[in-house]
Order: C-alpha cells, then sequence, then structure tokens
C-alpha cells in the first residue's frame, strides 16, 4: 500500500468518528502526512477527530456543552465507542467503567446542564486515570500481581476535584509495574502497534491519543508522563513538586512522585491543571502557595511530528 492510498484510508477511518460539530485533532492530519516511508504504523488506530485546528478537543467540547450543540451522554457515547473498538488491540486500560453506570452518570450532568448548571470546563467529559491513582469503586493494581484486586475506600484528591468538577471516569490506564520503569510492555503504541507506548503512564497516553478519554491523570517521577506523552503524540505536563497532592497515590517516591497531567493542548492540559492544583492537608508534600488559574497565553500550542 503505497503513502497516499494510506493517508487516504486514515482520513476515511478518521471521519468515521467525527460528527459535523466537530473538527479535527491539532497535528492529526498533518501528521499523517509526514510519515513518509513507513509502512509499519497502523495509522487506522490514530485519533478520532474532536478539536479544531486551533483549540483542542476539551476547550472545543466545553464550548459546544455551553451553547447545547454537544452533550455529556454524547461525549460517552463516542468514547466508549473507541474504546470497545480500540482496546482488544491496544490494550490501553486496566479497567473499564461499567458504560452503563458511566452513561447514568452522563444522564444526571446533562439534567444539571439543562437547568443551567455548568460545574467547569471538564463537565461531562470522559477522563481516565493511571493505574497507580485511587478511584473509588474501581480496582487498583497498580500493574502488578501483588495487588491484584485491590479496592480502595476513597478518591485520591485529584480524582476527587475532577469528579466534583463533572469529569466522568471511564476508566483505569495500564502502567509499568509500581511505575518504575519508561515502558507500559502490556499495551501497545497506536501509531505502530509493533511498539511500546512509553511509561510508565503509557495507558494514559494511548487513551488520550486515541480519543478513548480527552484527558488522562498519571504520575511522573522520573519522566512517566513526559516519555510516552512524547512517544504517543500527546501533551504531557510535570506540575512544581506540590502544587498537585499525591493523596491517592500509590508511592514510588514520597520526594519525587508528581501527579502529572496529559492531554492534546497546552490549553487542555492548562484546564485540568486549574481544576486539581490547590492545598491539600493529606498530602504531607503540599504546597503552600495559594491557587492560582493558569492563563493560556499560546493557545495555538499543540502537538505535531517530524
Amino acid at each position: 500500500m503505497d503513502t497516499r492510498t494510506s493517508f487516504r484510508l486514515a482520513i476515511e477511518d478518521a471521519q468515521a468518528f467525527s460528527t459535523d460539530k466537530v473538527d479535527r485533532r491539532p497535528g492529526f492530519i498533518s501528521s499523517v502526512a509526514k510519515m513518509g516511508k513507513s509502512q509499519k504504523r497502523d495509522i487506522r488506530n490514530l485519533p478520532a477527530m474532536t478539536g479544531t485546528p486551533r483549540r483542542g478537543p476539551v476547550a472545543n467540547a466545553a464550548r459546544l456543552m455551553a451553547d447545547g450543540t454537544t452533550s455529556a451522554v454524547e461525549q460517552l457515547k463516542r468514547a466508549f465507542g473507541v474504546i470497545n473498538r480500540l482496546q482488544p488491540e491496544l490494550n490501553a486500560f486496566a479497567h473499564i467503567a461499567p458504560e452503563a453506570e458511566s452513561m447514568a452518570i452522563a444522564e444526571l450532568l446533562d439534567h444539571e446542564r439543562a437547568e443551567g448548571k455548568l460545574r467547569s470546563p471538564v463537565h461531562g467529559l470522559p477522563i481516565s486515570v493511571k493505574d497507580v491513582i485511587h478511584v473509588k469503586g474501581m480496582p487498583t493494581s497498580a500493574g502488578s500481581k501483588v495487588m491484584e484486586g485491590f479496592m480502595p475506600n476513597d478518591d485520591a484528591t485529584a480524582v476527587r476535584l475532577l469528579r466534583e468538577a463533572g469529569a466522568v471516569i471511564v476508566g483505569k490506564a495500564h502502567t509499568h509495574e509500581f511505575a518504575l520503569g519508561v515502558t507500559t510492555p502490556q499495551s501497545r503504541n497506536p501509531w505502530d502497534t509493533s511498539r511500546d507506548p512509553g511509561g510508565s503512564s503509557g495507558g494514559s497516553a494511548i487513551t488520550v491519543s486515541t480519543g478513548m478519554s480527552l484527558l488522562s491523570v498519571g504520575t511522573d517521577t522520573r519522566a512517566s508522563i513526559r516519555v510516552p506523552a512524547s512517544l504517543c503524540g500527546t501533551l504531557g505536563y510535570k506540575p512544581t513538586y506540590g502544587l498537585v497532592s499525591t493523596d491517592g497515590i500509590v508511592t514510588l517516591s514520597w520526594t519525587m512522585d508528581h501527579t502529572g497531567l496529559m492531554g492534546s493542548t497546552s490549553e487542555d492540559v492548562a484546564i485540568m491543571m486549574n481544576i486539581i492544583q490547590g492545598f491539600d492537608a493529606k498530602d504531607p508534600g503540599h504546597s503552600t502557595c495559594p491557587k492560582t488559574t493558569i492563563l493560556i497565553i499560546c493557545s495555538k500550542i499543540s502537538v505535531d511530528f517530524a
């Protein structure tokens, strides 16, 4: 198959996930065009188009949610459509939330929106969480047989804040065992399924890159957000130590663990950062700095590939 034919198939496949209400994910079209002679990359596993040329998927969905053009139910249906299609091959998730339960939450959020209550820009949007971060009602295995079947009693602080903001957690993303490595061997890179997605937040990178979720919460101790973000074509952000609580996270290093963020653009990541940052008395390494809103000066920054 020549490059031109591959490019055409990629566009047709991506359009199958899009609607007339949303445009393309930043960097997607140009990324495919730059693949050149590589025949290993299964480009039909690439992202569904959920952003616009100027706005990331989260910023765009928030705008559409506010004006009633989209809904939480629509966003969740789309996310689970991608999950059901790509999870068997990419294995991004260690645990997937029951679709019926997620749709019920989405319906409640749509009812709130109909009454004029939008909790935040992530209201009704699908988000994944790395499997070292506790989510009440979902198992935390940290990628290890040692913790298999462990059910936390509470949400991690970052997860609680996202849920309070209206985000819907669609699943726990795979990680290297105890986050101690720069690979995620149980998962596959969506750009080339013969390759590793990087780690340790590899599952998070896959879910954002493919549109299984619009954002993901991960961790970064020694590049565990930045490596998979680079290998899967997402934007990874490691905040200042103590700025985002590490409460409810399986510890690798008390003094080096960071709660990390992953999205498609700097604007999308900043939206999540504004929700989950701030003082937390349950985190021994918390920052005493007051919470500060992050302003987006360069909203056109996104991810592309050479």
